[in-house]
């Protein structure tokens, strides 16, 4: 039997959907080689679904949003002690994640598949030497999976594609248990389905891990909406737990340059200009006692406003966004 090739999609959008579309379009060549299931939580035009074996349309997109669930990825950037922060996404997009994986697992399983090449819908496949050589390891490994690497950031699993062989897959990858997901969510140190997805690999065991950079050795494409236009994701405020002041960080992971301006309780601004691509900068605001109230303005359109007008606004703020006590 062919291997199969999941690939799941969230196309809520022309430009998403165009993404899907080349996507499949590449992998319609390979089709003497390899079955593909789409699952979506958005439906897909009849085109798409045309060119795929098995097309599934789930349209309970569930996203978290309580401040214990929503991720909240982080960063160390000189040392001083890991920045983790809600503010970022403000929401937590693991559940509907594991539907579409836990969906496309378990309907693979029951259709007789034995291994399976899961990739996320804004990648660009030319070359499948990757997915052969996976396919070969899965004779031995029950998981197969890849790692970023990025300075000043945990070395986590890279989340645009995973190899699994399917007789060997946990129950948790298999039974779709919402309350369950929500309290491995709400227990775990992160809330990124990346480092929640890499425990359960470990957990299973019997896996192997590769460099995120041989994916891109061929010509392929991977996490490819990371690159559209928006908000920079680093440019957020959080509570030092070192000093008890409200800091702003900048770290420039998607723009050329980015300018922010910060506004401290109607009055007080603070300018952050020209940070370039790679670069972070960190400004203080004031101490806790002293902050009711930050706007923060990118490239010259207001991205967030914070209220912390009394004590209760003031400690969720601090369970969302905050920079951990250094070792040093």
């Amino acid at each position: 039997m062919k291997d199969l090739i999941l690939i799941t999609a969230y196309c809520p959008d022309n430009n998403r959907l165009e993404k899907l579309r080349i996507l499949v379009n590449q992998l319609y060549n390979f089709k003497d080689e390899y079955d593909v299931m789409l699952i979506s939580h958005t439906s897909v035009p009849v085109d798409i679904q045309n060119k795929v074996n098995v097309y599934l349309f789930d349209d309970k997109n569930i996203i978290l949003t309580d401040h214990d669930l929503i991720n909240k990825p982080w960063f160390d950037p000189n040392g001083g002690g890991q920045i983790l922060s809600g503010f970022i996404t403000s929401k937590n997009t693991h559940l509907a994640i594991y539907r579409m994986l836990i969906f496309g697992f378990s309907l693979a399983k029951n259709m007789g598949y034995k291994k399976v090449h899961q990739i996320e819908y804004d990648c660009e496949i030319i070359n499948v030497d990757e997915f052969k050589d996976n396919s070969k390891l899965l004779d031995k490994y029950s998981s197969i999976y890849y790692i970023e690497k990025k300075k000043g950031i945990q070395r986590i699993l890279f989340g645009s594609t995973q190899s699994f062989n399917i007789d060997k897959l946990p129950i948790s990858l298999l039974k779709y248990d919402e309350v369950e997901i929500k309290n491995l969510i709400r227990n775990a140190y992160s809330k990124s389905p990346e480092v929640i997805t890499q425990q359960i690999i470990h957990d299973n065991g019997n896996y192997i891990s590769k460099s995120s950079d041989v994916l891109f050795e061929k010509g392929n494409k991977f996490a490819t909406s990371n690159d559209d236009n928006g908000f920079n994701p680093w440019g957020v405020p959080y509570m030092d737990l070192n000093d008890n002041n409200y800091k702003f960080i900048v770290w420039n992971t998607t723009k050329d340059l980015v300018t922010y301006k910060i506004i401290v309780n109607d009055e007080k601004v603070i300018n952050i200009n020209n940070v370039k691509k790679g670069t972070w900068v960190i400004k203080n605001l004031g101490e806790k006692i002293d902050v009711f109230k930050i706007i923060t303005i990118e490239d010259d359109k207001i991205r967030d406003i914070f209220n912390l007008d009394n004590s209760e606004d003031k400690k969720l703020f601090r369970k969302i966004s905050w920079r951990k006590i250094s070792k040093q």
